[in-house]
């Protein structure tokens, strides 16, 4: 069964998605839930950007949709460590929570959707190693987390839409090198990192999207050689990196819409600025460098380039 006490100066409430009814008890601020039945779902309705702090003592949920969406004022989450281990649906349920500062660990061992699970909580200095393994849609996961300043090394090997999922994580100042080998949709996945003064040499082979991926990463100086032999869309993929001086290599084999990809990065010593030209010009072009990865392929002097 639920069973929850709530902190929050006005009595709140929950809306069920079960057969069954709750009870609530206590005056305020301390509140206490109890339902009748096993309850799968629920999200908290009335007075909800009031509740300060919540703790789980008991829950058989199965879907998060939306649960602790829109907790404005929640400081304080508790929960046993083995909470939410039934849960495959995680999209939006802590959506909006701006005043957490940490997150605890819960078992998310089951959880196939994050999408949106965490966006604009712009309070979260720390997120934890959770065991992210059966999470396909990481979409917007983390968008405007932007007090993290590092990221931990979640196991991401399902997924396959990244898309948006650590935008505007403006304090990012490093990237750990995730497990993306499925990962098709990258689009806005890392907007406005402006932090980030490097980028790992992660696995996009299977992508197709790179369309805002990096703009307005203004640190980043350097860019590995990223397999981008599949991806369709580099729209803007790089507009707005203003620190970028280098590129070791793209692969516009299979893209359609090179719009803008390199944009407002105009101190991009390589590419050069008749190479980018020619490669937003006509997509299909395979430009890589051989300069090392550690060198500077600014004053590097072998490159191939190609049209395919």
């Amino acid at each position: 069964m639920l069973h929850m006490k709530v902190t929050c100066q006005v009595q709140p409430q929950i809306q069920i998605y079960d057969p069954g009814s709750v009870t609530w008890t206590g005056s305020a601020p301390d509140w206490t839930v109890k339902s009748t039945t096993p309850v799968g779902r629920f999200i908290f309705t009335t007075n909800k950007h009031l509740i300060t702090e919540i703790e789980i003592i008991s829950e058989e949920l199965t879907n998060m949709y939306e649960t602790f969406r829109g907790l404005g004022q929640l400081t304080n989450l508790i929960v046993p460590t083995d909470a939410f281990k039934d849960v495959t649906n995680f999209q939006r349920a802590w959506d909006g929570c701006s005043s957490l500062t940490s997150f605890p660990m819960i078992n998310t061992s089951k959880g196939t959707t994050f999408g949106y699970a965490w966006n604009k909580c712009s309070a979260l200095t720390s997120f934890p190693l959770l065991d992210t393994s059966s999470g396909t849609n990481f979409s917007y996961a983390w968008w405007r987390c932007s007090a993290l300043t590092s990221f931990p090394l979640l196991d991401t090997s399902s997924g396959t839409n990244f898309s948006g999922a650590w935008g505007a994580c403006s304090q990012l100042t490093s990237f750990p090198l995730l497990d993306t080998s499925k990962g098709t949709n990258f689009g806005y996945a890392w907007q406005s990192c402006s932090k980030l003064t490097q980028f790992p040499m992660i696995d996009t082979s299977s992508a197709t999207s790179f369309t805002y991926a990096w703009n307005n990463c203004g640190s980043i100086t350097s860019f590995p050689a990223l397999d981008s032999s599949k991806v369709t869309n580099f729209a803007l993929a790089w507009h707005g990196c203003s620190a970028l001086i280098c590129i070791k290599g793209i692969d516009t084999t299979s893209a359609t819409d090179v719009h803008l990809m390199f944009g407002a990065s105009t101190n991009i010593c390589r590419p050069n600025a008749t190479e980018r030209t020619a490669i937003e010009a006509t997509p299909g072009i395979k430009w890589i460098s051989d300069a090392p990865e550690t060198s500077d392929c600014c004053g590097w002097g072998i490159f191939h380039w190609s049209k395919w």
